[in-house]
């Protein structure tokens, strides 16, 4: 029987890549080596990426539609198991702290102070909400009752005093103190500010403590190996390790999951920031092979309160967008909230606001959204761009001098209303001066530049 001819087109083509010639043993070499040198490459990969964890979220928000910029409280929508994100938002030059309802997808907004309010912190009982404060001059903690509003100021003293983390009983607060150039982990009781200690005193910084739930270990963010780094006390004999060792890159914002088995954290730069979660094992602990997972792109983690969900803040662009994703499905992420302020600090409880704490928050933000006064102008068709003095009424006694641009002149109005209604006294009725005329000879010591020229 003849043989098959090999009429094969393939087979020609690999015998003539194969056929002898003077330059055969030169490409076989480039090749051999771009393989052996991209095996070596993949090699170092495997070695230094973190495993991906099974609920790895990659893309997690959609690229929002251009328009205005929105106000906090447009409609949310609910994320995760239920229960009360709280998270604190810069709006007009002032951070306050908001809540969003997991059951009805409501957002609240609970302090109002001028000051800045952040950091905050829910107990594990749900009654309280911890947070940072600078409302009396100087940065403090803080308590509010979750069942009515009423804020209690917990630490009194002029050092700085943030970032509060509560032991798994309620207990006790972890919180960072700036004394003497340095931060480090204090330890308070929540029912006797007396009673305090000093859990590190490392000459680099040491902040963001995070309970663990067995109540016997706290994590931490230092930089006493060069860069920020996971650290972890025992509460027991004091013992410390690092737990990411990443000279290279820094990590922060620890949250602990519930049962204990994981820490989630934060690993990058402010806005180009990687979660990562590592399994709470002794054993690895013990022999240095923690290894952690890629969770997804985002930062500053809080994990639901059954554990299957992470919320965070990931931010693109100018937008900061509030996102729940599962740690157990692939890629099933939800968006909670987003804004162009600036949103930081989440922490997720599993209790829902008080029925009738929110209706007074609500009721509280619709007088808020009410305008306290409108700029009427005076017609000023005959000269655009110009505007007139105009008149304060009933100011040093009435007698028609004092004046304030007509750009100006309604909100002033609307204050001193305001303050005499808070005050029962109409303080602003005197001025020394509200105006004062182009050629104005400033008093010795005084400059020509000023606001009052003009009334402006």
């Amino acid at each position: 029987m003849d043989k098959p001819k090999n009429g094969s087109f393939l087979k020609r083509g690999i015998r003539a890549l194969f056929r002898p010639r003077p330059v055969r043993l030169p490409i076989l070499f480039w090749v051999s080596l771009f393989l052996v040198v991209g095996l070596l490459i993949w090699l170092a990969w495997v070695r230094s990426t973190p495993e991906i964890l099974p609920g790895e979220t990659r893309i997690i928000v959609t690229t929002p539609t251009p328009g205005p910029p929105p106000p906090p409280g447009p409609t949310p929508t609910p994320v995760g198991s239920g229960g009360t994100v709280a998270f604190s938002l810069r709006h007009n030059g002032n951070s306050d702290i908001y809540l969003l309802s997991q059951n009805t997808g409501k957002l609240l907004r609970i302090t109002y102070d001028p000051a800045e309010d952040r950091d905050p912190a829910w107990s594990p009982d749900g009654r309280w909400l911890a947070f940072a404060s600078h409302r009396a001059a100087n940065w403090d903690l803080y308590l509010m009752d979750m069942t009515s509003g009423a804020v209690v100021r917990f630490t009194r003293d002029p050092r700085f005093e943030a970032g509060p983390a509560w032991s798994p009983d309620s207990q006790w607060l972890a919180y960072e103190v700036y004394e003497a150039g340095n931060l480090d982990i204090h330890v308070v009781s929540a029912s006797d500010t007396e009673e305090f200690y000093q859990l590190t005193s490392d000459p680099a910084p040491d902040f963001s403590p995070a309970w663990s739930p067995d109540g016997r270990h706290i994590a931490f963010t230092s930089q006493r190996d060069g860069s920020k780094d996971i650290f972890l006390i025992s509460l027991d004999g004091g013992d410390l390790v690092n737990l990411t060792q990443t000279p290279d890159q820094d990590e922060d914002h620890a949250a602990w999951s519930h049962d204990g088995a994981y820490l989630a954290y934060s690993s990058g730069v402010p806005g180009s920031e990687e979660l990562r979660i590592l399994p709470f094992d002794k054993a690895a602990i013990a022999t240095g092979e923690l290894r952690p997972m890629l969770f997804g792109i985002g930062g500053q983690p809080a994990w639901s309160p059954d554990d299957q969900a992470l919320t965070f803040v990931f931010r693109q662009g100018v937008t900061s967008y509030l996102v729940a994703a599962s740690t157990t499905g692939w890629a099933l992420a939800q968006e909670g909230y987003s804004t162009e302020d600036w949103m930081e600090s989440p922490a997720w409880t599993s209790e829902a606001i008080a029925e009738e704490f929110a209706v007074q928050l609500e009721a509280r933000m619709a007088e808020e959204q009410i305008p306290h006064y409108s700029e009427l102008l005076v017609d000023t068709s005959v000269n655009p761009g110009t505007f007139a003095l105009v008149d304060l009424p009933d100011v040093n006694g009435g007698d028609g001098f004092e004046k304030l641009s007509d750009r100006v002149n309604d909100s002033f109005n609307a204050l001193r209303e305001a303050v005499t209604d808070a005050g029962g006294w109409d303080y602003l009725a005197i001025l020394g001066d509200s105006w004062r005329p182009m050629n104005h000879t400033p008093r010795p010591g005084q400059g020509r530049i000023s606001w009052h020229v003009c009334g402006r």
